[in-house]
């Protein structure tokens, strides 16, 4: 009968799935993935009833396929997997990839019966994750139910749900949330947490030159008949003062402030000092590329095809930075994304596995991060989408 291991929790459980059923493979034991509610179907699946020979040293993978997602298999099914293999990883929770979680049953909304993580009977061990690229963000930005009305349940670190995420929170969440629930629910089962650190890896170390590229061509159709890009937008600056800029201007500045912040962060998180830096603008109006306030901090590109769409800028764009070894791309429209969350962004995403990421989830979209290997792609794609379906093929 198969030692079986649950992850539940927030973002990171498929990783840490795949982590460790490759760590059990590689001591020869028969070892397979699987799920209790759904994941991520980014992986090859293996067809059960055709299994003639199970070998050992090597992981297989079983779900239903929903769509985007892999759904669990029968119950028959389940219990066969358990007779056949030494292994069984399962993944237990959803959270919509977001790196906290709080279980549905602590929600105002939930329904009776509603409960997760949903975890099988018989089970031997079980790993609560969570994610430590939280910290800093605002809790009800990354945390799955955080946003939503909570009922008898009530953090002592943290006063409103737009504070920010603190190290004694995430373990504040982890044990009200889950260990206390999961210690009487399992007593007999070893239970742990595993907290989602994307420095673990060294990853970064990879990234030397990364390329800021801000999207300034558009042509404005639905703003009217004023150029939106040179629209002023009224800022609060740090003496509390009102001053009003160019919206091309104000993002400019948000990229400045990101490099800098990223570039401290950096150094004071992972002691990582080898990252450059380049920011640029590519646009079609003369009026952004002779900006001479920013000539000494800021590459101005000519776009000759904006007709063409957005696509045209990423292409240009990519095109002059070919021998970086990544680029993020953010439109010159967003004045109220903070410099802070772009800074964040890009960390997490320099320091992940992944070699693409956008900022939002639901419709993925920039800003958007691109590593070396997506580069022929981003040469590519044409349209007014961007690099969107680029970003939905690696979901």
């Amino acid at each position: 009968m198969a030692y079986v291991i649950a992850a539940c929790g927030a973002g990171g459980k498929t990783s840490l799935c795949l982590k460790i059923a490759k760590e059990k493979a590689s001591l020869n034991k028969k070892v397979c993935v699987t799920t209790t509610t759904h994941m991520w179907n980014n992986i090859i699946l293996d067809d059960l009833n055709k299994l003639s020979n199970v070998e050992s040293g090597r992981v297989y993978y079983f779900g239903m396929i929903e769509g985007d997602k892999l759904a669990p298999v029968s119950k028959d099914d389940y219990e066969r997997i358990l007779e056949i293999f030494d292994y069984v990883i399962l993944e237990t929770d959803g959270s919509r990839m977001m790196p906290l979680k709080i279980p549905k049953q602590y929600v105002g909304t939930s329904k009776p019966g509603d409960k997760e993580p949903v975890i099988p009977e018989r089970v031997d061990e079980i790993i609560v994750v969570m994610g430590l690229h939280s910290i800093g963000r605002e809790f009800d930005v990354v945390c799955q139910h955080g946003n939503d009305e909570l009922k008898d349940l009530v953090f002592d670190n943290i006063s409103s749900k737009d504070d920010l995420v603190n190290g004694p929170l995430i373990d504040e969440l982890i044990d009200k949330c889950y260990l206390r629930q999961l210690r009487a629910d399992f007593p007999n089962a070893k239970i742990s947490t595993y907290k989602t650190d994307f420095t673990r890896s060294n990853n970064y170390k990879a990234i030397r030159k990364l390329a800021l590229v801000l999207c300034a061509s558009g042509f404005s159709k639905r703003f009217g008949d004023e150029n939106k890009l040179l629209a002023k937008v009224n800022v609060l600056k740090d003496n509390n003062k009102l001053e009003s800029l160019s919206l091309y201007k104000l993002m400019i500045e948000k990229l400045i402030l990101s490099k800098e912040g990223l570039l401290e962060k950096f150094h004071n998180e992972v002691s990582y000092d080898e990252l450059n830096i380049d920011i640029a603008v590519v646009s079609q109006y003369d009026e952004i590329l002779n900006d001479i306030d920013y000539k000494n901090k800021v590459a101005f590109i000519k776009n000759e095809s904006a007709d063409k769409g957005l696509s045209s800028s990423i292409n240009i764009a990519t095109s002059y930075y070919k021998d970086y070894d990544a680029i993020m791309f953010v439109n010159a429209d967003l004045p109220k994304l903070p410099a802070k969350e772009i800074s964040l962004f890009l960390f997490n995403s320099v320091c992940s596995n992944s070699s693409i990421a956008s900022m939002f989830i639901d419709r993925p979209k920039n800003p958007a991060y691109f590593e070396k290997k997506h580069f022929d792609e981003l040469l590519n794609i044409s349209g007014d989408v961007g690099a969107k379906d680029l970003l939905i093929k690696y979901i």
